[in-house]
């Protein structure tokens, strides 16, 4: 007997013969045909006791603010909370559909019993064939089977024979299983236990499919009268609304009895629950995900999305900021709101205004949507917000551009491009070097704990990280073998050439956040500054040697004082930019426009009416200073407009 998953979401406590309901929308209804995001009926008295705003059931026939989806069967279950494996057997195999593209590893979960050893394989295979197996025959033996390798003389390819040594396995604190990790790229699989190399085998250009991706994995097992469990770590994770209370707080952030292992930044004790640590990470340069221990208060920082060895362990509980990123995406959609006019067209049956989202990306100059559930329409357009925006019930709009704006650095750019110096290196005023580090983010995230380190160079072909204690090394030189951050960059560079920027023998007194000692110069200063949230200033004393961090500019009480020197965070009038916007009413009558956005800024500074600037595609892209102050973002010209942030 065969199960068939369509998507494995990490790992299932049970098989899934019929569909369910996705995490975001969990409460079947309609007889299995559609699926509620809330626990509620609506209240439409036509329906009588099936929509009379009590608990959502099966048999209800409507749902609290009409946000639903409709089942891809018409025949739902509710959504199932993932637990733990999905069990297999002898009798009972099972085949899970698998997504690791964009990812650089897959991995496979087998849990087994302790106490004896079973014969089990694993069938990796691709969309049109088989690519590989791997199998165990018990706790010392195996084989690694690729399809079309070698002389092709074993069922159409090659079969190396392996042996581990005895012993080696070792069961989980549970005392009850094993849990064999199984780690494949395009160039090696690895069988791992308790974060140990079992077996490795690097593959050559002659192993032919086993070097392709996975798209399904079918589990065999033979002579064992009990269950065994697979899962498997891919894609489904980061679209996963796994709800998970922690303590008073639900996020679906969190993957209980999970670890993301390894790739540790640092540890912080006593933290007071999963997310405060999630916090932590979000504050910590460098972090991605986190791992919590609640019953010790232990919050480990990861440099990695999932750490580098994810695996199941009872009693911790994981996250990661893209997850994080994902929930600030849902934020973007204005509910009960209509970004009404200015379509380029509508497109029907779409599931959510998130895929309603997606399919504006394939609209030439779809800009945001609006969504209506009950119907299930979609109407890209034009502008972001639409030609009126207004308030409309059971309609939820949102701006392409909000998407785009969450957590760039996490989907893989950059922070602070104009630092990110490619082809260029440090030379010299070394801390250290570290090898392997394969990626300048996992340099990144080396420097950040390390004491004194203000820069990184970092060598790709090599995997050469070295961490810095001046800014730029003992100066720049081009070599176009390394790429190199200077972490002071990010903060000083707002206030370079500002003649107001550092004020010397005058105290930025009072509105202290922290005072921090051993701080050798006031770009230090203003370093650590950049890296706590809500600090705005700064204030150093070199003969002390001492920094004092500020949530306002200029503190509370600025005044003259010898001996200690101050700046702003961000230096002089610091300008907003914002693209396709306008403000209305010109600020200066007759109307002036300036060839300059630098004399238009000094004008604007000059004359009290004026609240911002707007560039004039129509007046050959000349500046004219407005009266706003609103802005408004959805220009039809591509206007731009500056204001005083």
């Amino acid at each position: 007997m065969l199960l068939r998953a369509a998507t494995l979401t990490l790992f299932v406590g049970l098989a899934l013969s019929d569909p369910s309901c996705p995490a975001t929308h969990p409460n079947v209804y309609y007889n299995g045909q559609y699926c509620c995001q809330s626990t509620k009926e609506k209240v439409y008295t036509p329906q009588g006791t099936k929509c009379d705003g009590s608990d959502i059931q099966r048999d209800s026939l409507c749902c609290e603010d009409d946000r639903y989806v409709k089942c891809a069967t018409d025949n739902c279950n509710a959504y199932t909370k993932p637990g733990d494996f999905l069990p297999f057997s002898v009798p009972n195999s099972v085949e899970v559909d698998t997504d690791f593209s964009d990812m650089d590893m897959e991995r496979f979960f087998v849990k087994l019993p302790c106490e004896t050893s079973v014969w089990f394989k694993l069938f990796l295979r691709r969309d049109d064939g088989p690519n590989s197996h791997v199998e165990l025959y018990s706790k010392v033996k195996g084989n690694i089977y690729c399809n079309g390798a070698g002389a092709k003389n074993w069922y159409s390819g090659e079969k190396t024979d392996f042996t581990m040594d005895d012993g080696a396995m070792q069961c989980e604190s549970d005392g009850n299983s094993i849990i064999i990790v199984v780690e494949k790229t395009a160039d090696r699989v690895t069988i791992k236990n308790k974060g140990k190399t079992l077996y490795n085998q690097d593959f050559t250009d002659n192993d032919a499919n086993c070097r392709q991706a996975t798209t399904k994995v079918k589990t065999q097992v033979w002579n064992y009268d009990g269950e065994l469990g697979l899962g498997v770590f891919d894609n489904s994770i980061i679209g996963a609304q796994t709800q998970l209370t922690v303590g008073t707080e639900s996020s679906s952030c969190f993957i209980k009895d999970f670890d993301y292992g390894q790739a540790d930044i640092k540890m912080i004790r006593n933290v007071d629950s999963a997310k405060v640590c999630l916090n932590q990470c979000a504050r910590q340069a460098g972090c991605q995900s986190m791992a919590f221990v609640p019953a010790s208060g232990d919050c480990w920082l990861k440099s990695k999305l999932y750490g580098d060895n994810p695996k199941p362990k009872v009693g911790v509980v994981s996250a990661n900021l893209l997850c994080q990123g994902i929930r600030v995406a849902n934020n973007c959609v204005k509910r009960d709101f209509d970004y009404w006019g200015a379509d380029i067209k509508m497109i029907s049956d779409v599931d959510s205004v998130m895929d309603c989202a997606e399919e504006a990306r394939n609209v030439e100059g779809g800009r945001s949507v609006a969504y209506q559930a009950s119907s299930r329409n979609c109407w890209v357009k034009y502008l972001d917000n639409g030609a009126r925006p207004e308030d409309k019930d059971g309609v939820d709009s949102v701006a392409i551009k909000c998407l785009d704006r969450v957590n760039i650095k996490l989907a893989g750019g950059k922070e602070g491009l104009d630092c990110f110096e490619e082809g260029v290196d440090f030379p010299g005023a070394d801390i250290k070097n570290v090898n392997p580090i394969y990626t300048i983010e996992e340099c990144d995230a080396l420097c950040q704990v390390e004491d004194g380190c203000i820069a990184i160079t970092h060598r790709p072909s090599t995997q050469d990280c070295w961490l810095k204690n001046k800014p730029n090394g003992n100066g720049k030189a081009f070599l176009d073998t390394v790429n190199s951050i200077n972490f002071n960059c990010f903060t000083l560079q707002a206030g370079l050439g500002d003649a107001d920027c550092v004020q010397e023998n005058y105290d930025f007194r009072g509105a202290d956040i922290k005072m921090i000692s051993s701080i050798y110069s006031l770009d230090d200063c203003v370093a650590l500054c950049a890296d706590e949230p809500g600090c705005a200033s700064v204030t150093h004393q070199p003969a002390t040697s001492r920094c004092w961090l500020k949530n306002k500019r200029f503190g509370a009480d600025p005044q003259d004082m010898d001996g200690v020197n101050s700046r702003n965070l961000q230096c002089g009038d610091v300008w907003c930019k914002h693209k396709k916007s306008f403000l209305y009413t010109y600020a200066n009558s007759p109307v002036v426009r300036f060839e300059s956005l630098d004399e238009a800024k000094e004008e604007c500074k000059a004359n009290d009416a004026c609240n911002g600037i707007t560039q004039e595609p129509y007046n050959s892209d000349k500046y004219s200073l407005r009266r706003g102050p609103t802005i408004h973002d959805w220009s039809p010209t591509d206007e731009t407009s500056y204001v005083l942030c």
